[in-house]
């Protein structure tokens, strides 16, 4: 799937910092964030991505993001 590879990639990217659904869904134009949610629950388990109630590094809002795990 080549969304999961590109929010992967993204994830990975911001490494340390965490970024949101919403702000995954901007910036990778993909539509609508219940397939983002789908998607990082998924690469959490086999890719070292958590997630976890915290600060968007991009939008600055605290809510449920993703980081790439150090």
């Amino acid at each position: 799937m080549h969304a999961l590879d590109n929010i992967r990639a993204l994830i990975s990217r911001l490494q340390p910092e965490a970024i949101c659904d919403q702000c995954i869904v901007e910036r990778l134009g993909l539509a609508p964030d219940v397939v983002v949610e789908q998607a990082v629950r998924q690469l959490s388990g086999t890719c070292g991505i958590e997630r976890r109630r915290g600060t968007c590094a991009l939008c600055e809002s605290e809510k449920i993001v993703s980081r790439q795990k150090s």
